[in-house]
C-alpha cells in the first residue's frame, strides 16, 4: 500500500506541473531511504543470517529496494538519483 500510495500521489503532483518539486524530494530522500537497510558493508550480517534473525544482508536488501524503486521512478518520467560519489553509511 505504501508504494501504490506514493506512486498515486507523485503521479498527481506531476499532473499539476509540480514534477521538479517531485524530483528534488526523490533526489533528497532516495539515499536516506537505503540507509534504513542499515550499513552495507555490516560485518553483522552473516553472523545474523546464520542465527536466523535475517534473510539477506543489508547491501542485497538495499539492492532489492532499489530493483523495485527505481521501475517506480523511471515509469514516472523521473530520474533515478545517482549514488556516484556518496558513502555507504549507517
Amino acid at each position: 500500500g505504501h508504494v501504490s500510495f506514493g506512486a498515486y500521489k507523485c503521479r498527481d503532483l506531476i499532473d499539476q506541473g509540480r514534477q521538479d518539486e517531485v524530483q528534488a524530494a526523490i533526489d533528497r530522500w532516495y539515499p536516506t531511504a537505503l540507509d534504513m537497510f542499515g550499513n552495507a558493508n555490516s560485518k553483522r550480517d552473516h553472523k545474523y543470517i546464520k542465527w536466523g534473525l535475517k534473510r539477506r544482508t543489508n547491501e542485497q536488501a538495499r539492492q532489492q529496494y532499489r530493483a523495485e524503486s527505481d521501475v517506480v521512478i523511471r515509469e514516472l518520467g523521473l530520474q533515478v538519483p545517482t549514488m556516484a560519489g556518496r558513502r555507504a553509511h549507517l
